[in-house]
């Protein structure tokens, strides 16, 4: 399962994700999805993309995306037993 968090204002805060080269490049080796940087026993957080124009720009615009990319804030989540 997944899940994408969008706002239509840049209070939407991230970090550089592994594997980043100090010129905030990625190397091409480099897969958005590859690594998680978070976890608990129910949930792992996993390296993403982030993109720079609301609403989504066309892919073929890929200056527009960035990766990978850690998320940096606060999930909150309840279990519920089926």
């Amino acid at each position: 399962r997944a899940f994408y968090l969008t706002l239509d204002t840049p209070e939407l805060l991230y970090m550089l994700g592994d594997g980043v080269e100090s010129d905030g490049t990625a190397p091409e080796t480099t897969v958005s999805d590859a690594r998680f940087h978070a976890e608990t026993d129910d949930l792992e957080v996993w390296e993403g993309e982030s993109v720079l124009r609301y609403p989504f720009p066309n892919p073929v615009e890929y200056y527009y995306y960035r990766s990978p990319r850690q998320y940096m804030g606060a999930i909150h989540y309840t279990i519920r037993s089926l």
